[in-house]
């Protein structure tokens, strides 16, 4: 199992909001073989309940193990990719244990891609259509959170980067690579290339499988819109970003 929480804010106003969604996966083969008993059981689309000790919880929407990709996507995204374009700021990240499937649900494969490359698949479609827009410019960042120290996956570094608070508390690594990518495809052959450049560690007392890392994807947008031809002036500019933190636990 694992949890998606996603949070709005606006730059505008200092309202913001919170969705926690449960996804249940499915047994692997591993877990059939030895019978190993459901932990939850799905009540209905907002409780589950935990089998060995009979509490229930409640989330905004639970996805039962049967979800596909594609649902997940379609029924949790949409207004998160249209919050992003009004203007406010995105940050989606996924928590649970080791093989609970959050990598699975942001990254996925190439026959079943997750989150984030759909994600990004929606965004330069929307922006192909926005006729209001005379020009825009989407920037990639990439970052690995790994023993308490953050590196730039871009730029494939050894060294450290130092985080930086401006007036505004917004935190930001100093000299990160920013790349400025035309279209899904050069979005996701950054993505790849990125990932090569992740670091490893030795197995722990508490997981002896697991490479325990997070990353943080950004997407920065840059566009100028077109202004009314009685307004003083012909363009105007709004920044817009999103954040996606994924929780990952990679096998050794």
């Amino acid at each position: 199992m694992n949890t998606f929480q996603e949070e709005t804010k606006s730059t505008e106003q200092t309202e913001c909001s919170f969705k926690v969604f449960c996804r249940v996966r499915p047994n692997n083969q591993r877990e059939d073989f030895a019978d190993v008993p459901d932990a939850v059981e799905c009540i209905d689309t907002t409780h589950i309940k935990h089998t060995s000790s009979d509490q229930i919880f409640e989330f905004d929407r639970v996805f039962e193990p049967s979800t596909d990709q594609g649902a997940f996507f379609s029924e949790t995204m949409p207004e998160y990719l249209d919050a992003f374009l009004a203007g406010k700021d995105i940050c989606i990240f996924t928590y649970g244990q080791t093989a609970t499937g959050g990598s699975y649900s942001v990254i996925g494969t190439k026959d079943q891609p997750g989150v984030l490359p759909r994600f990004l698949t929606d965004l330069f479609d929307r922006l192909q259509n926005l006729s209001e827009v005379q020009q825009n410019s989407v920037q990639i960042s990439f970052y690995e959170l790994y023993s308490n120290k953050v590196y730039d996956l871009s730029k494939g570094d050894s060294e450290a980067l130092k985080l930086v608070a401006d007036e505004n508390g917004r935190v930001s690594p100093i000299g990160a690579k920013i790349t400025s990518v035309l279209s899904y495809e050069d979005a996701i052959e950054h993505f790849e290339v990125s990932m090569k450049n992740r670091r490893g560690c030795s197995a722990s007392t508490m997981n002896m499988l697991a490479d325990k890392s997070n990353l943080v994807y950004c997407i920065d947008f840059l566009m100028r819109l077109a202004k009314p031809t009685n307004a003083s002036s012909s363009l105007s500019e709004d920044k817009r970003g999103f954040q996606n933190l994924e929780e990952s636990r990679k096998k050794s």
